[in-house]
């Protein structure tokens, strides 16, 4: 039998949603993306590009927000680069507002079984079982 945490970090890795529990910086200015998403949960932006990538994340009441995902360009001369991705302020931070969002709060994303983007705040996914079929809601 399982702890709470131990099933949903077993849940987790099974059904693949990512976990992130929000600090000041995310709360009152962008929400930085942990790197590890890069190229698992979201698209590796392009260093450097003038142009940020838009992704359409559907919360848990159906409604739709779009988060433009960039990272930053190396500096001249930097020996060891890291790129920092971040979902950019103006988005962001109407969905925080909205959703009344508190640092140390978690917010939880994944894609879904029609390969949406989800996104769900302070309780993780459930999850469901139809049919033999496994999926998160």
């Amino acid at each position: 039998m399982y702890h709470t945490t131990d099933l949903r970090t077993v849940l987790a890795k099974r059904m693949d949603y990512y976990e992130k529990t929000l600090s000041k910086t995310d709360i009152q200015q962008k929400l930085i993306v942990l790197t590890g998403w890069l190229g698992n949960l979201l698209p590796v932006p392009i260093p450097g590009s003038d142009h940020a990538i838009p992704i359409r994340f559907t919360d848990e009441l159906g409604k739709d927000y779009t988060f433009r995902l960039t990272v930053r360009s190396p500096r001249p001369g930097e020996l060891r680069y890291d790129m920092k991705p971040e979902f950019m302020f103006k988005e962001w931070h109407a969905f925080v507002v909205e959703k009344n969002l508190q640092v140390g709060e978690s917010i939880f994303l994944w894609w879904d079984d029609r390969g949406h983007f989800r996104i769900r705040v302070r309780e993780p996914p459930a999850l469901h079982r139809l049919f033999a079929t496994t999926f998160l809601h």
